[in-house]
């Protein structure tokens, strides 16, 4: 016999009640109000990039020329800042960008290669655009035509007459108390000395060195010092140049690794936010102006996801805090008196220019950084170019125009 269930009543269902019961109503409005507070703290505490370090920090670049990548260790030159190694950022592969502290110290102002060094600075450069957001921006800089060529981007500038003056300089300009953030660039030229004007026998220029370098982390220590205060700051040593010490006798102004290669170190002081560590990506001075921006916000998106392009700077924030990865730079583009380079992590091109800036195939150099370091054993000598020598040629091309024939 078939079995017939019995029909439900009307209105009878065996689904679960429709809507939300009242304890499942209060646990979800205890939930949004847990995110709608979190999202609040948030806003209130870190900025729309989520950096950490506060936005009105001051700010001491130190650009020192005659400072080589081997100079001294990371703990002594962080002690020279006044700084615990340990909280200090270091670049192992920073490279000023020319063997001519000017050079560099433009490009680290602007964030660019600077071609012309005759024009002043750009509305784009880091002291006009700290200046603008009401920062106090100095200048203090040993060598006059540095100086004279930029003061129109400071509020104040002030040429002394040796880099043992910088110190003293920059005390009587360096704000204090509740004024405004300042912004203090100081350029330690060091009078442009060479240690081979009379020789170049390595063991001289050994025990010569080891006496300007002294005398260099004399003068960093007492700016560094001149600029301590209670307020916020972030600090920054950065090579100007390196010194030929004999690695080269007959190519004293070509732009090869001891003249460019240069320490580079970031750190806070009254102040964190900051990661601390070691970072061994290619780098160079045209990256500090875009990193310094990042760091206190006051770039635009729009402007920071055009980096490496109209521009060659690239802020070094993404790589610091984690958010970006791998190279900064597949290339660097550096300058010597007379010649361009295009440094890579495995190579090196090094033409020699005609003016302005043309670059020339006649007399280029190629050598692998993997195999010779020392930068002693030219590819292109009696041979061909090859696709790696052209390669680099082409970005020479992109950067300056047409390489010019060789002859």
């Amino acid at each position: 016999m078939r079995h017939v269930t019995d029909p439900l009543p009307s209105g009878v269902s065996d689904l679960p009640p429709a809507g939300w019961s009242g304890r499942e109503r209060l646990v979800l409005v205890v939930l949004l109000l847990i995110l709608g507070g979190l999202v609040g703290l948030r806003a209130a505490t870190r900025r729309a990039d989520s950096a950490r370090t506060p936005l009105d920090l001051d700010v001491l670049v130190i650009h020192a020329a005659g400072l080589r990548a081997d100079a001294a260790t990371t703990e002594a030159l962080a002690n020279d800042l006044d700084f615990d190694p340990s909280d200090m950022l270091l670049w192992i592969n920073a490279f000023s960008q020319g063997t001519d502290a000017e050079r560099s110290a433009r490009a680290l102002l602007e964030g660019d290669l600077v071609r012309d060094l005759g024009v002043g600075s750009s509305p784009l450069s880091l002291q006009r655009r700290l200046s603008d957001r009401g920062w106090h921006t100095v200048l203090v800089d040993d060598r006059g035509a540095t100086g004279s060529r930029l003061r129109d981007g400071f509020d104040t500038a002030v040429t002394v007459q040796t880099a043992e003056d910088a110190a003293g300089a920059l005390a009587a300009h360096w704000p204090t108390g509740s004024q405004p953030p300042a912004f203090a660039f100081v350029q330690l030229g060091f009078g442009e000395e060479p240690l081979h004007s009379d020789t170049t026998e390595a063991y001289v220029l050994q025990e010569r060195y080891r006496l300007r370098l002294r005398r260099i982390r004399d003068v960093v220590r007492a700016v560094a010092r001149a600029a301590r205060s209670e307020r916020p700051q972030l600090v920054v040593l950065m090579g100007a140049t390196g010194l030929e010490l004999g690695e080269h006798p007959d190519a004293t102004e070509v732009p090869y690794d001891e003249l460019v290669r240069v320490p580079l170190l970031l750190g806070l002081r009254n102040a964190d936010g900051l990661p601390t560590g070691t970072y061994p990506a290619l780098v160079q001075s045209a990256d500090l102006a875009p990193t310094l921006l990042d760091l206190l916000d006051l770039r635009p998106r729009a402007e920071r996801d055009a980096d490496g392009r109209e521009r060659v700077g690239r802020s070094l924030e993404p790589h610091i805090h984690g958010w970006r990865t791998g190279p900064v730079h597949e290339h660097l583009v550096l300058f010597g008196v007379e010649h361009v380079a295009v440094r890579s992590a495995d190579w090196k091109l090094v033409a020699p220019i005609d003016p302005p800036l043309a670059p020339r195939r006649g007399g280029a150099r190629l050598y692998s950084l993997q195999e010779d370091p020392g930068e002693r054993n030219d590819l292109l000598s009696g041979g061909e170019p090859g696709p790696v020598s052209e390669a680099l040629f082409a970005i020479l091309t992109d950067r300056f125009g047409a390489a010019q024939a060789a002859r």
